[in-house]
């Protein structure tokens, strides 16, 4: 064997057996061992899902037998309380929207949930009325008022509220869905004037659709807010409305009963923020925790935002470093 060849195996051979140096981008990385904590507060808007009450579709009654000599109704339209639309031998009836339906003539001093709702339909109308459930002079003065202010000259006894004057309107109140009277026609006591759709009566908070924070919460629909409890349903008129003005609402098909609506803290929690890797012992909602100086701490997780774990903090941990590698944790004691 010739020189050349044995010094162009050896060649051949060191080429083979020396390491090469990695490709650029795949050299081994860098394990992170510490991460800063962070302080935030955070209102915990949390999408929840509540159980929908909702009543068949109403009818609004005539108070009184006659001929309709006017009428302004439209599929679609919403009447408005203080209102007249529906007019019986030439009187007018004034459209009243009242959490109680009226079923009787109330006089001075007499009292009831009736005409406590009725003093609060008047008060919506900008009267200045008490808020107590008996029927005064003064709610008086102001439902004759309102009768005035629609056209009607006849009105009722001094001091009383004659339920034969007005159409109740139900809380909740949507457009009609179809009229049920016409110009002209003779119609009793009773008899339908209007139709509503099925109206929205009740909204119960059922579950959060994810972990969520203790604490008092509003629902948020569009620009308004709306306080609730998880334990008692949602009962108030303003509220229902804006819950049935929703598309997701009215996209609800017959027999479906649940809407998911946004949710926040009233008052944002002041908490802290670290990645998960820094969590270990980790029981249900409690773990632990350990500093870059040794110490172990026990804490409480409240929910997850955007990859980070949100703790319950009593004691501030911002910016202190936390230990993300099993090598420099340790147990809480």
């Amino acid at each position: 064997m010739s020189f050349l060849s044995v010094f162009s195996i050896g060649t051949l051979l060191g080429v083979v057996v020396s390491p090469a140096e990695p490709p650029e981008g795949l050299e081994k990385p860098t394990l992170i061992r510490w991460a800063n904590a962070s302080e935030m507060s955070i209102d915990d808007r949390q999408d929840a899902e509540f159980r929908l009450q909702i009543a068949p579709a109403v009818s609004l009654l005539s108070p009184v037998s006659g001929t309709v000599t006017h009428q302004t109704c439209l599929a679609g339209l919403t009447l408005a309380s203080g209102a007249s639309n529906f007019s019986v031998d030439g009187e007018p009836l004034l459209n009243v929207a009242s959490e109680v339906p009226f079923w009787r003539t109330l006089n001075p001093g007499d009292e009831g949930i009736d005409a406590k709702a009725l003093k609060g339909s008047l008060a919506a109308l900008g009267y200045e009325v008490s808020a107590d459930s008996e029927w005064d002079t003064s709610a008086a003065r102001s439902y004759a008022s309102a009768l005035t202010n629609i056209g009607r000259t006849t009105l009722p006894r001094s001091g009383t509220f004659d339920p034969a004057t007005s159409i109740w309107l139900p809380p909740g109140l949507g457009p009609l869905e179809s009229c049920a009277s016409t110009l002209g026609a003779s119609i009793s006591f009773g008899a339908p004037l209007g139709i509503l759709p099925p109206q929205l009566i009740s909204a119960g908070f059922e579950s959060f659709n994810a972990e969520a924070i203790d604490g008092s919460r509003v629902i948020s629909i569009g620009s308004k807010e709306f306080a609730f409890n998880i334990s008692e349903p949602i009962v108030e008129s303003e509220a229902l409305a804006a819950i049935a003005s929703l598309a997701e609402y009215a996209e609800l098909e017959e027999g479906q009963e649940r809407l998911s609506l946004s949710t926040r803290l009233v008052e944002g929690v002041r908490a802290t923020t670290v990645p998960p890797a820094a969590l270990h012992d980790v029981d249900g909602n409690s773990a632990c925790i350990t500093l870059k100086d040794g110490t172990s701490l026990s804490v409480t997780i409240l929910t997850s935002i955007l990859g980070s774990t949100v703790l319950n903090e009593g004691e501030s941990i911002a910016g202190k470093e936390i230990a993300l590698l099993e090598q420099d944790q340790t147990t809480c004691g």
